[in-house]
């Protein structure tokens, strides 16, 4: 069983976040990824923190033309230190975000494999929060034949990890989703 709390960060903070990452040339994605492992070293007291998130999966050029989902898993495995300053933390997310999409092509399944981890049925192999940052907002696409197609949300009961953290830029704000 889950739940899901939605949040909003306003339109002011949301620009002062992509402000930040371009200075820092970083996506905004590594930030909220960066501010999510210093959370989460915080509060739950451990300096090695292994987060997930999706990733396309289209590097592979025969897969150009073809329609579908082509998702993979990627980890982020950061070790965090509060006595360090959250630009150096930044860097390093930066830097493991760049290792991460460089490996995306390894299957999440085939890395659990070859890690040789002991899989339980009630919790994730490598970690037990996600980040999703979802690169679109809740619009009305229509094709050139004329067909629409809207966005629904789901609802869903059940979580998938212990925490996922679901972000979604939109043009005025960045809303989000705690699932747990």
């Amino acid at each position: 069983s889950g739940r899901r709390y939605p949040f909003f960060i306003d339109k002011q903070l949301f620009q002062a976040i992509n402000d930040f990452s371009k200075k820092q040339n970083v996506t905004p994605f590594m930030v909220m990824m960066a501010v999510l492992n210093f959370l989460l070293v915080r509060y739950c007291h451990q300096e090695q923190i292994a987060i997930g998130f999706p990733v396309v999966g289209r590097e592979d050029t025969n897969f150009t033309n073809t329609m579908g989902l082509f998702t993979n898993t990627a980890v982020l495995n950061t070790k965090v230190s509060l006595q360090e300053n959250f630009v150096t933390l930044l860097r390093q997310v930066k830097e493991n975000c760049l290792q991460a999409y460089a490996h995306q092509h390894i299957a999440f399944s085939a890395l659990v494999k070859q890690l040789a981890i002991k899989r339980h049925a009630n919790m994730n192999p490598i970690f037990q929060v996600m980040l999703v940052w979802q690169d679109w907002y809740e619009q009305t696409i229509k094709s050139a034949d004329g067909l629409m197609v809207e966005s629904h949300p789901v609802e869903q009961h059940t979580a998938k990890f212990d925490l996922t953290f679901e972000l979604i830029p939109q043009p005025s704000q960045l809303k989000g989703f705690i699932e747990y």
